[in-house]
């Protein structure tokens, strides 16, 4: 009996346990990688404190985020926590790649520049703005989405220069423009359905993959901007052509972005689709998804996800 408990594998087991009721003393709001590979890692309780277990010791590296580190609920935090990879936000400590993960919308120039030339993902997406979409989508896609209410006829949409505020607002043009820089308008885009709901993509972006698109559905209501309905999980050639898909690649490298995600919106009127925010700080996968759809989506990033971190540690 004493030969069998010095096995390696049991010992193993044994530190599993412990780590397992350590868990399990952990408050709420500490708890958040055993919730993550319990919930969309399919991992049984001891299973998930083995690869807490195994990911303290034996990372399969280690990411430094700067200057924060990533909150459960956004993506790149799942991904790390279900593939084995320790995150800290403390340039100091040995890493192996680092992630720029600022959520403001513009981020100061020299903020990385301690880093020398060393790979940072995400280093040159300084400017998220809808202003910055803006130009940089005409540029690409060779039209525009944004509009001068002054001129324009017919509707619009009023919404925040900045990122994370969903406050987009449907107004009649003609109108006199506010003179505030935090202000944009952009043209009115026709997604409905024909069911009571308004369809939009949301797009992941891998470097030079889309590993998934995400369509979304949102209620003819006036939470319509702030609340999704529904969503689902599919190939990004069921709703984007090549060429279309090659666009929205080109404009990330544009804008700086190799780790992100944007929401695409389909005009019913004219075909074309329109690009009205980018994110290089993804929450989710979008809401509105099953912890099945979940798990399926995150399955899908996984593999472009390991072709992003190889590429950076080169």
């Amino acid at each position: 009996m004493r030969e069998l408990t010095q096995q390696p594998g049991i010992n193993l087991l044994r530190q599993a346990y412990r780590t397992l009721r350590r868990v399990k003393q952990w408050p709420a709001t500490q708890r958040n990688p055993y919730n993550v590979l319990r919930t969309y890692g399919g991992y049984s309780a001891i299973g998930a404190a083995l690869r807490i277990l195994r990911t303290r010791l034996w990372p399969r590296g280690t990411v430094l985020f700067y200057p924060g580190t990533p909150s459960h609920y956004q993506i790149i935090y799942k991904l790390c926590t279900l593939y084995g990879y320790r995150m800290h936000s403390t340039p100091d400590r040995p890493y192996d790649l680092v992630f720029a993960h600022e959520g403001s919308t513009v981020f100061p120039q020299k903020l990385f520049d301690d880093f020398g030339s060393a790979k940072v993902i995400n280093r040159n997406a300084k400017d998220i703005s809808k202003k910055q979409v803006e130009q940089a989508f005409g540029e690409v896609f060779g039209y525009s989405i944004g509009i001068d209410p002054a001129t324009h006829e017919g509707l619009a949409l009023r919404k925040s220069n900045d990122n994370y505020t969903h406050d987009g607002e449907i107004v009649s043009c003609p109108c006199e423009p506010e003179e505030d820089s935090r202000i944009t308008y952009q043209r009115y885009i026709d997604t409905a359905t024909g069911d009571g709901f308004f369809a939009e993509l949301r797009v992941s972006v891998y470097q030079d993959v889309i590993p998934v698109v995400c369509p979304k559905f949102r209620a003819d209501s006036p939470e319509r901007f702030k609340v999704v309905a529904r969503s689902e999980v599919a190939d990004p050639g069921d709703h984007l052509s090549t060429d279309e898909q090659d666009k929205i690649l080109q404009l990330a490298r544009k804008m700086g972005v190799d780790y992100g995600e944007m929401d695409v919106m389909r005009d019913n009127n004219d075909g074309r689709i329109y690009v009205v925010d980018v994110n290089r700080t993804p929450a989710g996968p979008v809401s509105g998804l099953t912890p099945k759809q979940t798990r399926e989506a995150l399955g899908r990033m996984r593999p472009a996800f390991e072709r992003l971190v190889r590429s950076a540690t080169k």
